[in-house]
């Protein structure tokens, strides 16, 4: 029978390779780990993970990992930046969020290359925040005019940029499609107002625009493809999205499991029963768990090496690919929640206590599926597709 030790260990070896591209970032990556494992409750507190960890996620590559080497970033594989974002949300969920959330890289990606060099001209370690859902807006000369409020902008008080989704009002419909327009976050104001009980840290409040001027050149159709021809940027941004968010339920739900099989020999015989690791239920419950969620990770994970690996060789990705890379990210997200609550359940008491390390994934894993690219219309959606139906609106 394997140790507690040795399961940690081989969770670790299974979440490990190559997670940053130099000395330096490895370094920093280290820091980061340690600072979110110490402040997760001052993250829940504070509504924010505050500058020194953004600073951190900046310093680890986190931010330029799926920025095209020609501006200046690493340009990860996205199976890689999937293990990136999976180690840090074990360490604290909502910094595994904003983690996952250097994924909208590849959808600023569709910016003119004219617009991209000057954006990245700086530094490739920008962080975006905002909400693609469009508000109406003001078509202008070169431009548009933009107010409005976006919600769940998650970690815009950190942010460099917001990305916005907008659709001018004054066009007729055939000249008016849904676009997304990329402002310095100096240019708006942030509306605290994130009031939750998981993903606290990720501090997913307001945006709010008065009058401003987006120029035509730093706006683009919503749904575009990138302006690189890389493999990285042929993959599906939209898709990646949600595979990077179900990346991090997979951290969480990771750090539940390693939590529970830590302590659970400590848990001492209370009214004459066995300890909570002796129980038959617990290691029956445990197994389960163990095996469910290696199963969703290893599928997730396949589907999206497969997928980039026909990208490399320069084929495309057919419906069915990409159907599969949604239904993956959706499976994993709502495996991994429902591994926490397993890994709850089994620890008794443990889980009733606010700072309690699982209570804590509970309330974070729980969060995931609820996202609108993971909810339950996922399934339907997918099952549609792989039926014949005509492909849903949006969906890949």
């Amino acid at each position: 029978m394997l140790k507690a030790d040795s399961m940690r260990s081989m969770s670790r070896k299974a979440n490990d390779p190559e997670l940053a591209r130099s000395p330096e970032q490895q370094v920093a990556l280290t820091e980061l780990l340690a600072l979110a494992r110490e402040r997760r409750a001052e993250f829940d507190a504070h509504l924010s993970l505050g500058n020194e960890v953004m600073g951190r996620l900046r310093a680890a590559g986190v931010c330029r990992a799926m920025v095209s080497r020609e501006f200046g970033g690493d340009e990860l594989p996205p199976a890689d930046f999937l293990r990136l974002v999976e180690r840090i949300a074990a360490a604290d969920g909502s910094t595994g969020w904003i983690a996952s959330l250097a994924a909208t890289s590849l959808i600023v990606s569709a910016l003119p290359i004219a617009t991209l060099k000057q954006l990245f001209q700086g530094s490739a370690d920008i962080f975006f925040a905002g909400r693609l859902s469009p508000v109406p807006v003001t078509r202008v000369d070169k431009g548009l005019n933009v107010s409005g409020r976006w919600g769940w902008a998650s970690g815009c008080t950190g942010a460099d940029y917001f990305i916005l989704g907008v659709q001018a009002t004054n066009e007729s419909s055939s000249e008016n499609p849904a676009r997304l327009a990329i402002v310095r976050s100096d240019q708006g104001r942030v509306e605290t107002n994130w009031s939750v009980d998981g993903m606290r840290g990720t501090g997913s409040h307001d945006v709010v625009l008065d009058r401003v001027f987006v120029p035509d050149d730093w706006t683009f159709v919503r749904g575009a493809k990138s302006s690189l021809d890389t493999p990285l940027f042929r993959y599906p941004s939209g898709i990646f999205i949600p595979q990077a968010h179900a990346a991090v339920g997979l951290g969480i739900a990771r750090a539940a499991l390693d939590e529970f099989i830590g302590t659970a020999s400590e848990r001492g015989a209370t009214y004459g029963r066995p300890s909570l690791a002796d129980r038959a239920t617990a290691q029956s419950e445990l197994a389960k768990a163990e095996a469910e969620l290696r199963s969703a990770r290893a599928w997730l994970f396949a589907v999206t090496e497969d997928a980039f690996g026909c990208l490399s060789v320069g084929d495309d990705l057919d419906v069915t690919a990409r159907t599969l890379l949604r239904l993956a990210a959706t499976h994993a997200a709502r495996t991994a929640a429902e591994v926490t609550q397993a890994v709850y359940r089994i620890s008794g008491t443990v889980g009733m206590f606010t700072d309690s390390r699982i209570a804590r994934c509970l309330r974070d894993a729980i969060v995931i599926p609820q996202h609108v690219l993971l909810s339950e219309g996922t399934w339907e959606q997918a099952g549609h597709v792989l039926l014949g139906r005509a492909l849903p609106a949006g969906f890949v």
